[in-house]
C-alpha cells in the first residue's frame, strides 16, 4: 500500500479541476508519482511546507519547457504538454528534475564574504531557463535524474542541484556520491551595476552539460580509483629500497583525461543544441560568438569563418560524437593546457586555471589525490618493519610540479603529514617533500625543501645535529683529535640514524669496543640504571659520508620517526582502554 501523502494529493486534486486538464492527464500524473515513492515523498514534502500548492499544464501553443517550470512565488509547478505526449511519456523525468529545482529554491549559499544567502527567485528562472532552452541538455537532465546509480541502486545519478564552496576555483563539480550537481552562486545571478553575478546562459548551459556527463562517467571513475587504490596498496606492501609510482600516477591521470575530456564533449553537444534552439539554426561562427574561449578547444579561425581544429570530427549537425578520437583529441585541447606560468612558447592552447588562484593544472588537480593515496598507504604498510621504502616518482614525465601543486592547496589529510619523495627527474634523483597545504599554517603556500645539511640553522633537526655534534667534539678531544669536517660529518649521519630509531634527543654517544662504531644514547629523565635507554649505532666510518648524503636520508628517517611515535600513541590508548575495564575472567587456562 502507497504511503498517503495529503499535501501532494491536494496538489494533484487542484491540478485535476483546471481547465484543460483531461482525465488521462491526471492519470499519467497519479501513475508517475505511484511509480516513483521517493519523488512522491519529496514533493509531498515541499507541498507540506507551503513550497508546492498546485500543478498546472503548459498553455498550448507556448514553447515547449522539457523540464517544467516552477514558481515559486505561486508555488506552481508547470508541466509540459510534451511529457504527456506520445506513446512513451516522461511525465516521471520531469517530476525528478521538478523535486531538484523546488529543493533548490529552498537553500542557500555561503558568498565570498562568508555569509550566508538565500537562492533568490532570479536564480532559480537563470537555472530553469538553462535547462529549457537547450532541448539536448534537458535530456541529459532527464536522463540523469532517472538513471539508477550502479554504484549506489537505490539513488539516481542526478538527485540535486547545490553550490560550489567559495573560491574553489572551478566552474562546476559533481559530487557522485551526493548525486549532487555543484554550481558557482554568482553563475546563476543575472548581471547589474550592483550584482556579483556572472550570469551567461551560453557558459551555463555548457557547463551544466559538462558536469552532468561527470555522472554518466562516475561509474568508470571509481573502478579506476579502485584499481589504483589495489595497485599502490601492492608496490607499498612489496620489498626494495625504492618504490617508483610513476606509472601508477600517469596512469590515474589517464583516467581523469577521459572523463574530462568526454565531459567536454557533453558541454559543446549542450551549447550546439542551445544556440541552435535560440536561432533556428547553427554555424560554427554561431558557436564562436556564443562562447568564445570555451569554443576554441574545438575551432578555429580560418579566413572569415572557422573550422574544427584537425583533431576533432563533427557531425554534419556540428554535434560532436563520443568517439576514441575526439576523446583524445579533448585530452589534449582541453585536459594538457598548462597554467600561463607553464605555457611554452608557440602553444596558443587558453591557458588552464583551477583551484586557489587558477594556479593549477588538470594533470597536477588529478595527481593531488594520487599523492595523498601513496603516502597514506606506504604510511599503513611501513609498520613493523624495517626502514621504509623510498617513495619515487618522476615528475617531468608526469608533468607534475611540486609547488603548483601545493599553491593550489595539496590535501594530505587526515594524517596532514609531509610525504618525502625522490624526483627522478634528475640524475641522481633529487629529495623533495609534498607537504598538506589545504589548511593551516602553509595554506596555499609552496613549502620549499628543507635544507639537505643538517649543520644549516634553519634545518628542522638542526637542534639534534647540534647534540650530536657537541658529544663527538667532546669525544675527539678526549682521543687527542682536533674536531673537523669528519666530525660534523659523522655527527650528521648519527643524528639522522637516532631519528629514523627512534630517539626524540641524543645525550650522550660513545664508541665501540673495537672503535668500528658510534652509539648514541637517550637515557629517560632521573634514571641512572640504564635499564629503559633507546640506542642507536651508526659506522664510524660514515666520517667520510659528506653532509648532504646523510642529510638526504633524513625525510625518511622523519617519517620512520613520526610512524612509530604514533603506532606508540595507538598502543598506549590500548593499554589504557584495557586497565579501565578492569580485571577480566580467562578460562580454561591455569591459575598462578
Amino acid at each position: 500500500m502507497a504511503a498517503p501523502h495529503p499535501a501532494l494529493d491536494a496538489a494533484v486534486q487542484q491540478f485535476a479541476q483546471q481547465p484543460g486538464v483531461s482525465l488521462a492527464d491526471v492519470s499519467a500524473l497519479r501513475a508517475a508519482l505511484s511509480a516513483d515513492p521517493d519523488v512522491s515523498q519529496r514533493l509531498d514534502t515541499q507541498a507540506a511546507r507551503g513550497a508546492l500548492n498546485g500543478f498546472a499544464l503548459a498553455a498550448a501553443g507556448t514553447p515547449d519547457r522539457p523540464v517544467g517550470e516552477y514558481d515559486r512565488t505561486t508555488g506552481t509547478m508547470t508541466l509540459p504538454i510534451s511529457a504527456f505526449a506520445g506513446s512513451h511519456p516522461d511525465v516521471g523525468a520531469v517530476l525528478r528534475v521538478q523535486a531538484m529545482v523546488t529543493e533548490f529554491g529552498a537553500k542557500s549559499y555561503t558568498d565570498a564574504a562568508g555569509v550566508s544567502q538565500a537562492v533568490t527567485p532570479d536564480m532559480l528562472n537563470n537555472l530553469q531557463g538553462t535547462l529549457n532552452n537547450s532541448p539536448a541538455l534537458a535530456e541529459q537532465i532527464k536522463r540523469a535524474a532517472t538513471t539508477t546509480d550502479p554504484l549506489q541502486p537505490s539513488h539516481r545519478i542526478l538527485e540535486s542541484f547545490a553550490f560550489t564552496a567559495p573560491g574553489a576555483g572551478v566552474g562546476g563539480s559533481f559530487n557522485a556520491s551526493d548525486h549532487a550537481m555543484n554550481l558557482v552562486s554568482e553563475s546563476l545571478m543575472t548581471r547589474g551595476a550592483h550584482s556579483s553575478g556572472t550570469y551567461n546562459p551560453h557558459d551555463l548551459t555548457f557547463v551544466i552539460g559538462h558536469e552532468v556527463q561527470h555522472g554518466f562517467n562516475a561509474q568508470a571513475a571509481a573502478q579506476a580509483r579502485t584499481v589504483f587504490v589495489h595497485d599502490v596498496r601492492t608496490m607499498a606492501a612489496s620489498p626494495g629500497p625504492v618504490h617508483d609510482y610513476t606509472a601508477l600516477i600517469e596512469r590515474h591521470i589517464q583516467s581523469g583525461r577521459d572523463d574530462e575530456a568526454g565531459a567536454q564533449i557533453a558541454g559543446w553537444n549542450a551549447l550546439r543544441s542551445r544556440v541552435q534552439h535560440d536561432q533556428g539554426h547553427v554555424t560554427l561562427t554561431d558557436m564562436a560568438n556564443a562562447l568564445p574561449a570555451r569554443t576554441a578547444d574545438f575551432i578555429e579561425r580560418h579566413g572569415a569563418g572557422f573550422v574544427a581544429h584537425g583533431n576533432v570530427q563533427l557531425n554534419p549537425d556540428l554535434s560532436m560524437p563520443f568517439t576514441p578520437a575526439n576523446v583524445a583529441a579533448m585530452g589534449h585541447n582541453y585536459f594538457d593546457r598548462p597554467t600561463a606560468a607553464h605555457r611554452q612558447p608557440g602553444d596558443n592552447r587558453n591557458p588552464m586555471a583551477l583551484a586557489h588562484s587558477g594556479v593549477e593544472d588538470y594533470p597536477n588537480y588529478y595527481a593531488g589525490w594520487a599523492v595523498a593515496t601513496i603516502g597514506a598507504e606506504e604510511r599503513a604498510a611501513s609498520h613493523g618493519r624495517g626502514p621504509a621504502p623510498q617513495i619515487q616518482i618522476n615528475m617531468q614525465h608526469a608533468g607534475l610540479y611540486e609547488d603548483m601543486m601545493e599553491k593550489a592547496g595539496l590535501n594530505l589529510a587526515p594524517s596532514k603529514q609531509s610525504i618525502p619523495y625522490l624526483d627522478s627527474s634528475t640524475q641522481p634523483a633529487t629529495q623533495h617533500a609534498f607537504d598538506h597545504t589545504a589548511d593551516g599554517p602553509h595554506q596555499y603556500q609552496h613549502v620549499p625543501v628543507a635544507p639537505q645539511r643538517l649543520d644549516d640553522p634553519s634545518h628542522p633537526d638542526h637542534a639534534l645535529y647540534q647534540q650530536a655534534r657537541g658529544h663527538v667534539v667532546a669525544l675527539d678531544q678526549s682521543l687527542g683529535r682536533t674536531p673537523d669536517v669528519h666530525t660534523d660529518q659523522l655527527a650528521s649521519a648519527a643524528a639522522v640514524q637516532a631519528r629514523a630509531d627512534g630517539l626524540q634527543r641524543i645525550d650522550m654517544v660513545a664508541l665501540s669496543t673495537d672503535g668500528q662504531r658510534l652509539w648514541s644514547v637517550q637515557t629517560p629523565p632521573g634514571r641512572t640504571d640504564h635499564l629503559f635507554d633507546l640506542r642507536t649505532s651508526v659506522p664510524t666510518a660514515e666520517a667520510m659520508t659528506p653532509m648532504e648524503q646523510s642529510g638526504a636520508k633524513w625525510p625518511q628517517a622523519m617519517q620512520q620517526f613520526e610512524q612509530a611515535q604514533q603506532q606508540a600513541q595507538g598502543q598506549q590508548v590500548t593499554q589504557q582502554q584495557m586497565q579501565s575495564q578492569g580485571p577480566v575472567m580467562s578460562h580454561g587456562g591455569h591459575g598462578m
